[in-house]
C-alpha cells in the first residue's frame, strides 16, 4: 500500500498522477488506471501489457473502466522528479526536539537503503512528506527523514525551533524544511496568482496583545482566514506583503480590525473590533516586522484610528470628583493620545482605546480631554463623590471627571458584585428605612425604574459612588440606600420580595457592600456606635394592635440602659426595644406612641388582647394607644456576633476596683447555646468555653453602653466605665508585663466587627530619641511579624495617617519601652528595642516628618506610666444608684 493510494480510488483526485508517482518511486516503467481510479503496476507490467487484448471499455477521463486498464508509460525518471522538489530551509531543531517528530523511515519506498548512505536524502524526504499531505519535514544529521502534520510541526517550530543563524553554532542539529508547493494538495500555492490592490491600503497599528488558547475559545471573534481568500493560499511564514494582504482581506469583507500572529497568520472577523477581543493582556512579544509573535497578536485597524474609535462601545457612568485611584496615562501612549489633550479630536474614543490597551474596563476624561484609567477597577468608586460640575461635552472639568465603562454597565458585574452580600428581603414603609436614591444620578438611574435595564447593577454602582454601605432594590427596580450599615432592618424582615432580586411592593432586596462597610467602620457619632450591635436582632412585623391603661404588654421603659432616655426623642427605638426584649428571653415586643418600648415574658400571648388597631403611623413606631407589634425571629446568640474583643493588657487590683461593675446587666444572665467562639481575638490568650462566654457577654454589656473597654477581674467580675479605654494607656500594664502583675485583671478593647481600635482617643505620650541606621538584619523587629500584632499590618503601613501614634499605642499595649518608624510608616518595636535601637549607629537620612527614611529609624521612647490618680468609683448600674450600694462609692488612690 502506498500513502498516496490509501483512500477510495473512485473518489481520488489526481488519480493518474498519484499512480504514476507510486510506480515511479518503485522503479516501474509502466502503470495502469482501472475502474475510475484503481492503480495497478509491478516490475513486469511492461511485458504483461504486450500480451493483453485491447479493450473498448475505457472511459474518456483516462481512468480506465470496468475490467479495463488505461495503460501509461513513464517518460520521467525518479531522479528527474526529485530534481523538481522545491523547498526552503526554515531553521533547525536540536537533537531532542527532532526526535519528537514522527519518523518516515521504513514507511515509504522512496526512503530506500540505509539512511546514512542515501542519495538525494532531502528531496526524497520532501517528496515522502508531500505524498502524505505534509508541507514540513526534518532531515537529521544522519539523513533520517521525519515529518508530521504541517500545523503541529509549525507550532513546534515556533515554540522550540531555531533560526538558520542560530543553527550554525549548534551540535547535532536537524534541518527543518518547508515545501514551496505540493503536487497533491489542490490548496497549494503553485497555481494561484495573487494580485494586490493597485492603490496602497491604509491601516494603523493598535498594539500588541497576548492571545491564550483559552481566551481564543472564550472570545472567538478574531478567527483565521488562512486558505479562505486567494491572497492567503500560500504558507504564511513565507508570505510576502503579509500585513497588506491581511488588511486587504479584511477590507474586502467590510471588517474594521485584523491581526497577524506567529509571524504572518492572518486573523479577522466581522466582530473583531468589539471589546472582548482585547480582554487580554497588552503585550510586548510582537516582532519588529509587524507580523506578531508566538501567541502575540499584532492588531491593526483598517484605515486610521478614527475609524476604530466610533466602533468602541462605552457607557457614561456619571460625573465624579477627582479620585486618587485614577491614573493619568497621557504620557504613556503618544500614538493614541496625541497632542495637547485640550485640543484633541475624538478625545473620549482615544481614551477608550488607550484604556483597552491597558486592560482597564473603566476610564475617565478630565479637564476637557485628559485621559485617566483605574489602577484597580475594584477600587474605582471607593472614597469618591459625585459632582454636578462636569461640562456637557462629556470631558469633565478641572479636578472633576466624566467616567466611562467599556461596553455596557454589565461589564462591571464582576467588580460591582465582589464583596457584596445579599442580606435578604426587608420591609419598608413611607417613612423609609433607607432613603430613595431615585433622581440622585439621572445618568445611572435612567428612565422609569420598573423598566430599567440592569437595575440591580446600576443601584450597586450608585451605592459605590456615594460610599453607601448598603443599597436595596424595591418594587421591581427602585434604588434605595443608606450610609448607615443596618438601617434597612428597621421594620423587620419581609416575605414580599419577588424572585427577580428586585424586591417587591414595600419590600427591599438588600445588598451589603463589605468594601464600603470596612472603610466606614469607626463610628462618626455616638449613635453610630450601636449600629451593628442593634442590627444583630432579627424581627418581623405582626401588625398594629390596640392598648389600654391595663396594658396588653407591660412597659420596659427605664428598665434597660438602652431605654433610659425619653422615648419621644429616641433614635433607633425599634431596634433598641428589640435588644432589650431578646436579652431577657422575651419572644414579642411592641412600639407605641412614637417610641415607647413594651415587652414581657407573656407578650406573645397577650399582644392582641384588645384587637387590631388602625392608629399606627407609617414609621413602624405605633401610635397613641396603638402598639406596632413585632415577633423576634432570630437567636439571642446573633447579637454577640457583631462585637469584637481585643486583649490589650491588665490592671492591678487597686486600679481594677475603681472601674464600675456591670454585674447587674441582664446580658450577663443570657444562656448562650451556640458553639461558636464569636470571633475571639485576644492576642494569644486562651480561654475555656465558660470563660469565653462570660467574656463575650461582658463585652456586649460594655458595647451597648457606648463604652470602648472593659475588664474581667481576677475573681470573675465584669466592669467597665466610659473612660476605661483611656485609663488602659495611662495606668494599665502592657501584655508583656501582665505576667508580673499580682491578681491580673485582664483589660480588653471592644468594638464592632471588623474591629479597628479607637487609636485617636488612646493618646500615648512619647519623646524622640533620634535617627538611627537599620540594615537587613533589623536593629528592631517589625511589629507586623509579632504573633499578637493587634491592629493589622495594613492599618499601620498602608492606611496613612497617625502612623507614629498608632505605633506608640501598639508598643504601649504590648508593654515595650521603645518603638521606631521607618520609611514613611513601618512600625518597629520589640521587648529589647530599648537596648538594640542604636546597633548600627546614628543616621542622617530620616525625613522631617518624624517617620524615618529608607533603612533609617526615627526612634521614640515611651513616657513612664502615671504614678498616681485620684478617682471616684462610679455607680454599678446607670439606671438606679440604689443598685450600687454606698460601700462602692469611695475615693481610691491608684498607684502603680
Amino acid at each position: 500500500m502506498d500513502s498516496l493510494l490509501n483512500d477510495s480510488y473512485r473518489l481520488r483526485t489526481d488519480a493518474i498522477q498519484k499512480c504514476a508517482m507510486a510506480a515511479l518511486v518503485r522503479g516501474f516503467t509502466v502503470f495502469a488506471v482501472q475502474d475510475g481510479g484503481m492503480c495497478v503496476s509491478d516490475e513486469y507490467a511492461y511485458l504483461s501489457c504486450k500480451d493483453a487484448d485491447k479493450s473498448e471499455n475505457c472511459k474518456s477521463d483516462g481512468k480506465g473502466g470496468n475490467m479495463a486498464n488505461q495503460v501509461y508509460y513513464l517518460n520521467s525518471t525518479l531522479k528527474e522528479v526529485l530534481g523538481t522538489v522545491s523547498y526552503t530551509k526554515l531553521g533547525c531543531f536540536d537533537f531532542t526536539d527532532a526526535h519528537t517528530v514522527p519518523s518516515l523511515e521504513g514507511e515509504d519506498s522512496l526512503l530506500d537503503g540505509y539512511y546514512t548512505t542515501r542519495r538525494d536524502a532531502i528531496s526524497k524526504c520532501g517528496l515522502a512528506a508531500d505524498r502524505r499531505g505534509h508541507r514540513m519535514f526534518v532531515v537529521m544529521p544522519s539523513r533520517q527523514c521525519a515529518s508530521g502534520p504541517t500545523t503541529e510541526m509549525y507550532r513546534k517550530f515556533l515554540q522550540s525551533g531555531h533560526s538558520n543563524v542560530e543553527c550554525t553554532g549548534m551540535a547535532l542539529w536537524s534541518s527543518v524544511y518547508f515545501l514551496n508547493f505540493s503536487r497533491y494538495d489542490d490548496r497549494g500555492a503553485n497555481n494561484v496568482e495573487v494580485i494586490l490592490p493597485s492603490e496602497p491600503l491604509k491601516y494603523t497599528s493598535i498594539g500588541c496583545f497576548l492571545q491564550f488558547r483559552s481566551m481564543a475559545k472564550r472570545y472567538p471573534l478574531l478567527v483565521s482566514y488562512e486558505g479562505q481568500d486567494p491572497l492567503l493560499k500560500d504558507f504564511y511564514l513565507l508570505r510576502k506583503n503579509a500585513i497588506e494582504k491581511c488588511a486587504t482581506v479584511a477590507k474586502r469583507r467590510g471588517y474594521k480590525v485584523f491581526a497577524l500572529i506567529n509571524g504572518g497568520k492572518c486573523l479577522t472577523g466581522p466582530k473583531a473590533h468589539t471589546v472582548p477581543v482585547f480582554k487580554t493582556f497588552w503585550a510586548t512579544g510582537c516582532k519588529s516586522h509587524g507580523k506578531g509573535g508566538y501567541c502575540n497578536l499584532h492588531v491593526y485597524v483598517v484605515g486610521e484610528l478614527r475609524n476604530f474609535f466610533s466602533a468602541i462601545p462605552y457607557t457614561q457612568l456619571g460625573c465624579y470628583k477627582n479620585d486618587k485611584n485614577m491614573l493619568d496615562i497621557e504620557q504613556m501612549d503618544p500614538d493614541v493620545l496625541d497632542g495637547d489633550y485640550k485640543l484633541r479630536k475624538n478625545a473620549i474614543g482615544k481614551c477608550a482605546l488607550a484604556a483597552i490597551k491597558r486592560r482597564s474596563e473603566v476610564f475617565a476624561i478630565q479637564d476637557g480631554g485628559k485621559c485617566l484609567i483605574t489602577r484597580n477597577s475594584y477600587e474605582v468608586f471607593d472614597e469618591i463623590g459625585i459632582s454636578q460640575d462636569c461640562k456637557s461635552d462629556g470631558k469633565g472639568g478641572p479636578g472633576i471627571s466624566n467616567a466611562y465603562v467599556i461596553g455596557k454597565i454589565s461589564e462591571l458585574r464582576s467588580m460591582l458584585t465582589i464583596n457584596i452580600l445579599n442580606e435578604g428581603c426587608y420591609k419598608d414603609l413611607p417613612i423609609r428605612a433607607m432613603e430613595s436614591l431615585e433622581g440622585k444620578d439621572p445618568i445611572l438611574l435612567d428612565g422609569n425604574y420598573a423598566s430599567r435595564d440592569e437595575a440591580v447593577l446600576k443601584c450597586l454602582l450608585l451605592g459605590r459612588k456615594l460610599g453607601y454601605a448598603v443599597v436595596g432594590v424595591q418594587d421591581g427596580g427602585m434604588c434605595v440606600g443608606s450610609a448607615k450599615v443596618k438601617t434597612y432592618k428597621k421594620y423587620g424582615v419581609s416575605h414580599d420580595c419577588r424572585g427577580d432580586r428586585k424586591g417587591g411592593p414595600w419590600a427591599s432586596e438588600v445588598y451589603l457592600s463589605l468594601t464600603n462597610h470596612i472603610t466606614d467602620v469607626v463610628p462618626s457619632t455616638s449613635n453610630d456606635l450601636f449600629t451593628d450591635f442593634l442590627a444583630g436582632v432579627t424581627y418581623e412585623s405582626k401588625g398594629c394592635y390596640k392598648d389600654q391603661e391595663a396594658r396588653a404588654i407591660s412597659s420596659l421603659e427605664g428598665k434597660d440602659v438602652l431605654l433610659s432616655d425619653s422615648y419621644t426623642e429616641r433614635e433607633d427605638a425599634i431596634q433598641k426595644c428589640a435588644v432589650a426584649a431578646i436579652i431577657r428571653g422575651y419572644k414579642t415586643f411592641g412600639i407605641q406612641n412614637g417610641g415607647m418600648c413594651v415587652s414581657g415574658p407573656n407578650a406573645h400571648q397577650t399582644y392582641s388582647k384588645y384587637g387590631e388597631s388602625m392608629d399606627c403611623k407609617n414609621d413602624g413606631e405605633g401610635g397613641p394607644w396603638a402598639n406596632q407589634v413585632y415577633n423576634l425571629v432570630g437567636r439571642v446568640d446573633d447579637i454577640f456576633e457583631s462585637v469584637q474583643r481585643l486583649h490589650v493588657g491588665c490592671f492591678d487590683d487597686m486600679q481594677a476596683q475603681r472601674i464600675p461593675s456591670l454585674m447587674q446587666d441582664p446580658v450577663l444572665n443570657i444562656t448562650i447555646t451556640s458553639d461558636t467562639d464569636f470571633g475571639e481575638s485576644v492576642a494569644g490568650l486562651k480561654l475555656s468555653q465558660q470563660e469565653n462566654r462570660f467574656n463575650v457577654k461582658c463585652a456586649l454589656a460594655t458595647w451597648r453602653r457606648g463604652h470602648k473597654a472593659y475588664v474581667v477581674t481576677a475573681d470573675g467580675q465584669c466592669a467597665s466605665g466610659p473612660d476605661t479605654h483611656t485609663n488602659i494607656v495611662k495606668f494599665g500594664y502592657g501584655l508583656e508585663e501582665c505576667s508580673t502583675v499580682p491578681a491580673n485583671n485582664k483589660a480588653y478593647l471592644v468594638g464592632p466587627s471588623p474591629f479597628i481600635p479607637p487609636y485617636e482617643e488612646l493618646h500615648v505620650e512619647y519623646e524622640s530619641v533620634g535617627c538611627y541606621e537599620d540594615r537587613g538584619e533589623r536593629a528592631i523587629e517589625n511589629a507586623a511579624s509579632l504573633e499578637y500584632y493587634p491592629f493589622g499590618y495594613s492599618i499601620y503601613y498602608f492606611m496613612k495617617g497617625n502612623e507614629i501614634q498608632k505605633c506608640a499605642l501598639f508598643a504601649k499595649l504590648v508593654g515595650y519601652k521603645v518603638f521606631a518608624i521607618q520609611n514613611g510608616g513601618e512600625c518597629l518595636t520589640s521587648a529589647t528595642a530599648h537596648k538594640t535601637y542604636s546597633k548600627y549607629g546614628e543616621s542622617q537620612v530620616c525625613k522631617g516628618d518624624g517617620k524615618g527614611g529608607p533603612f533609617a529609624n526615627q526612634v521614640y521612647r515611651l513616657s513612664e506610666r502615671k504614678e498616681t490618680s485620684t478617682l471616684m468609683r462610679a455607680c454599678a448600674n446607670e439606671l438606679s444608684n440604689s443598685l450600687c450600694g454606698s460601700s462602692l462609692q469611695r475615693k481610691m488612690e491608684i498607684t502603680s
